[in-house]
């Protein structure tokens, strides 16, 4: 006589609407990259949730990547967006992966114009131009290739030229979580900033 032996098929936890929303939430700064994604659109994506249970998905996930020493990312929020970066403990990893790189990627007048928004953010193309007596144009759409700046919409004034700010890239690659540990702006030299010196001693952090 045959014995059929049943084997009894694990069943799956079905994961939580809690985990779900962190899952998620995780998923789309991943998509985001260096631009980020704010609160309010996470409220707005997640409507059903509320705005509570996004908050506590955004600390739960802090909490998360911040916790696991498996992960070489990091939740940080950068002005009103949230962003995935690198943690400080891959920096050497990341020299070396950059040694075979240029450098600086940025030439003079690209380093002029990202330190030009930085400390004007946020900042119009007109503004940018005002400042440097010329015209911006491919220099800012080379920066918004790049990732190191964001367009926030437009202004009402004549012409409705567009808004930017820097992006979570350029915190990431300067080193810096606040724009207030740049040099202050009675000691910023241009010059220095434009050679690109500022950009490297500060990319990696300072042992």
């Amino acid at each position: 006589m045959k014995t059929t032996i049943n084997i009894a098929t694990p069943t799956l936890k079905k994961p939580s609407k809690e985990a779900n929303l962190v899952a998620s939430i995780y998923g789309l700064l991943f998509v985001c990259g260096a631009k980020g994604i704010t609160l309010r659109e996470l409220i707005r994506i997640f409507k059903k949730a509320g705005i509570e249970k996004v908050k506590l998905a955004l600390l739960a996930l802090e909490r998360k990547l911040a916790d696991d020493e498996q992960s070489g990312v990091e939740l940080k929020k950068f002005g009103n967006s949230f962003s995935l970066v690198t943690k400080p403990i891959i920096k050497d990893y990341l020299h070396l992966l950059l040694a075979h790189k240029v450098k600086n990627p940025l030439n003079s007048k690209a380093m002029e114009v990202l330190a030009i928004i930085a400390y004007n953010q946020p900042c119009t193309r007109p503004r940018i131009n005002e400042i440097r007596g010329v015209d911006s144009f491919q220099i800012v759409d080379d920066l918004i290739a790049k990732e190191l700046i964001v367009e926030l919409g437009r202004t009402d004034k004549p012409g409705r030229p567009f808004i930017y700010e820097v992006s979570a890239k350029f915190y990431d690659l300067f080193g810096i979580d606040s724009l207030d540990q740049l040099p202050k702006i009675e000691h910023f030299d241009l010059d220095k900033f434009k050679q690109g010196s500022f950009f490297d001693s500060n990319r990696y952090g300072d042992e």
